[in-house]
């Protein structure tokens, strides 16, 4: 027996909860409990860990569908594992939130918690100040918490702060609301439409990923070879030269920094279309032709056509790459990966000493060589 956990919305799509942590109404990767009593068991921790999936939703929509008898039955959440569990007694939010622009950037330092603060472009340790800068989305809010950890003339004054650090807060409830434990745990979650391009996020873990590579590729990782001349195995030619690890990387790095921003560049071409080169063809249309430097028209239309080609180009490249390409689960995995963390470790503490005393001595030799 399989049991899925399915949402059912006023407008009628079947949305179902995913081994990647979201609902879709795709028939592909439904999270699968062997029974029902599973599901209702895990049900409380899910509602939990992702209030913003779910508390968005009315509770009488959930159902358990059962995958071998095709039939659905009514799943009850209980608001005790929702964030309405929270009583007044239990948080008082600081300040009052008439507007309901109730998410902030947020840090804890050890001279306490300091709030964001986008017109002074620093951390604000007084949340009563007009100029901390509250959201009513929370999309809103982590992109712009992201775009601070990335930002390093901001942490040029916070020497000692950590940059990765900084959270967005529901001061509502006083919860933490991104990133969330499942991101502390590496595995992030992709909330929203599965098919488009967190920018966000890809950047983040792109800097994470940097991060650890950097020391990776360093040389003090690199394992010396031992060539075993009774080996007969053959080894297929490579110009590691022209193709090695590192330089893979920093295309794969080039590339997921162009798509970050398929976003701005779908924008530029359809302000291409719907603006610009309107404007010129309306132009043409009411104005009389011989009141027109018509050699310094057809220059400027021609410079706007070409800057629009080399953005559609560029946008039929990205879009494409995009619906071919899961950059998210790309990053992931490499960060996940622990050959691409670890040095290698001599099992052997007596044989650890020998190897590294002879590589130290061929290390001296060479440098007395180079003096």
């Amino acid at each position: 027996m399989s049991v899925e956990l399915v949402y059912k919305s006023i407008k009628g799509n079947n949305n179902y909860w995913t081994t990647e942590f979201h609902f879709t109404h795709k028939k592909e990767k439904h999270y699968q409990w062997e029974n029902i009593t599973d599901l209702t068991a895990t049900l409380p921790k899910l509602v939990s860990d992702y209030p913003n999936l779910f508390t968005s939703k009315n509770t009488e929509r959930f159902y358990a569908y059962d995958v071998e008898k095709d039939n659905y039955s009514s799943v009850e959440i209980s608001s005790t594992a929702s964030n309405s569990q929270i009583k007044d007694s239990d948080y008082s939010c600081p300040i009052k939130l008439n507007n309901g622009k109730y998410y902030a950037i947020a840090i804890d330092t050890k001279e306490g918690r300091f709030f964001f603060s986008t017109s002074k472009g620093k951390f604000i340790k007084d949340l009563t100040d007009e100029n901390i800068r509250r959201w009513k989305e929370l999309d809103k809010a982590s992109t712009t918490a992201n775009s601070i950890r990335l930002n390093k003339k901001i942490w040029n004054k916070y020497s000692g702060w950590n940059p990765l650090s900084n959270y967005v807060i529901n001061l509502k409830t006083g919860k933490a609301v991104w990133p969330n434990e499942e991101f502390k745990k590496g595995l992030v979650p992709i909330e929203g439409n599965p098919d488009s391009v967190n920018s966000a996020l890809i950047l983040m873990l792109l800097t994470q990923l940097t991060e650890q590579l950097t020391i990776h590729f360093k040389a003090d990782n690199n394992i010396p070879i031992i060539d075993n001349t009774n080996d007969q195995t053959i080894i297929p030619e490579i110009d590691l030269e022209q193709y090695n690890a590192q330089k893979v990387y920093e295309a794969f790095k080039y590339l997921t920094m162009a798509l970050s921003q398929q976003v701005k560049v779908n924008q530029a071409l359809k302000a291409y279309d719907n603006g610009i080169l309107q404007d010129y063809l309306h132009t043409v249309e009411v104005t009389d032709i011989e009141q027109l430097d018509t050699v310094q028209f057809a220059r400027q239309l021609q410079r706007s056509r070409k800057d629009r080609r080399q953005v559609k180009d560029l946008a039929l490249l990205l879009n494409t790459i995009a619906e071919n390409m899961n950059i998210e689960k790309i990053l992931k995995s490499l960060w996940q990966n622990p050959s691409l963390k670890n040095q290698y470790h001599y099992r052997n503490y007596e044989t650890g000493k020998i190897l590294l005393m002879q590589l130290n001595k061929t290390k001296l030799a060479a440098k007395e060589q180079q003096d």
